[in-house]
């Protein structure tokens, strides 16, 4: 990968790119020296259960606001951000879907400027598109197909340009039995159709995957833990710069059973992107590092984690410029910081305290203070959980 290339590659800090008791413990606001604390008025309670949340600004006034998807009933609520760390509760508008959305994106898909929101549910084939209004709205939504069969099983949907043609097209990942890559190329005016040779092969048990410019060519390649996959691999897809994947593959083993979640990001401070992989009934993740397109174990890998994960992501996440990875599982958000030798520890005052069932995470500046705060949905208490960097 050139410099220019490794340069446009690096992901920025905020785009290397989720009762009584859990009140009384966000009462407190964490220690001074935290490198978190829950933000003013978090854990957020809101009615209709709430399933997936992503941050962005929606309303056109700096400030990022969240979308939620709901559960009861299907739809989805804006939360006005303040500038502070505080979200008020909008009202809730439907949303078409048989049920509700696990998968989330917040992306200007249409061009025009302001953000459009693309839902996936975990038993459809059907991706819904809402274009965003730019005042916080949303509207004239489009229903379009991921692929065709009989047994959906939706586990990851992402946007990115994959055909290099300036417009972001969405990806699906479908896990057993299908095991498929799904690619909705974006032909602009609001249509998305399957790009040639859609749906790609993954690995059993295809989960949320990752798309990054992972070898030299500058065509976005896509990364997919393959969960039932025996030994453990992940599957690696090159793309080819036109919408398509190579439909062959390449797996990348890992030492530890049931890869679950992966991020891409550098971790080791050479511009390539590295992966991150989390790994189902385990408190283990694996670190692989990239040497040109050839993915190792990290000396560090199997790395303990301390707590069972789903979602990893990878930023600069302590303002040292270097970088610092974040998981989230069960009741717990994990931060673990590097040293200048590439090591990483657990950060100040991590594991952080979230609401019980969040499982996706997501990075955002949410107080305008320029560093990376966290957002995660906790779907078994029905919060929306706000850590900001102190």
């Amino acid at each position: 990968m050139t410099h220019a290339q490794r340069e446009q590659a690096r992901p920025s800090p905020l785009g290397r790119l989720v009762p009584l008791a859990l009140l009384a413990a966000c009462a407190g606001r964490g220690a001074p020296d935290d490198l978190f604390a829950p933000a003013p008025g978090s854990p957020l309670r809101l009615p209709g259960s709430p399933t997936a949340v992503q941050p962005g600004d929606l309303d056109g006034d700096g400030i990022p606001d969240l979308a939620v998807a709901c559960a009861d009933p299907v739809g989805l609520r804006v939360l006005r951000g303040d500038g502070k760390g505080g979200f008020a509760p909008g009202e809730p508008q439907p949303l078409g879907l048989p049920a509700a959305a696990g998968e989330l994106v917040l992306a200007d898909l249409d061009g025009d400027g302001h953000l459009d929101l693309a839902a996936a549910t975990h038993d459809s084939y059907d991706v819904l598109l809402l274009w965003g209004d730019g005042r916080g709205g949303f509207s004239d939504a489009t229903r379009v197909r991921a692929k065709e069969g009989a047994h959906p099983h939706t586990h990851g949907l992402f946007a990115g340009d994959v055909d290099l043609d300036g417009r972001l097209d969405l990806l699906a990942v479908e896990s057993s039995p299908d095991n498929a890559l799904c690619v909705l190329r974006n032909a602009g005016g609001r249509t998305f159709a399957p790009a040639s040779g859609s749906p790609f092969p993954l690995a059993r048990g295809a989960y949320p995957s990752a798309l990054a410019l992972l070898d030299e060519d500058a065509q976005p390649d896509l990364v997919s833990p393959g969960m039932e996959s025996e030994p453990p691999v992940l599957t690696l897809l090159r793309g080819d710069g036109h919408g398509g994947f190579d439909a062959a593959g390449r797996e990348v083993p890992v030492a530890v059973a049931r890869p679950f979640f992966v991020a891409a990001g550098d971790l080791d401070g050479d511009l390539d992107l590295d992966l991150l992989v989390t790994h189902d009934d385990s408190t283990k993740a694996s670190l692989l590092l990239n040497a040109g397109g050839v993915f190792t174990p990290s000396p560090a890998s199997p790395f303990e984690l301390g707590g069972p994960a789903w979602q990893p992501l990878i930023a600069d996440l302590n303002g040292d410029h270097r970088p610092d990875f974040a998981t989230a599982g069960g009741s717990e958000v994990r931060v673990f910081v590097s040293d200048a030798g590439g090591r990483f520890a657990p950060a100040p005052g991590s594991p952080y305290t979230v609401a019980k069932g969040s499982w996706r995470l997501a990075l955002a500046d949410l107080n305008r203070d320029g560093e990376a705060d966290l957002v995660t949905c906790g779907v078994e208490e029905r919060w929306i959980s706000v850590l900001l960097h102190r």
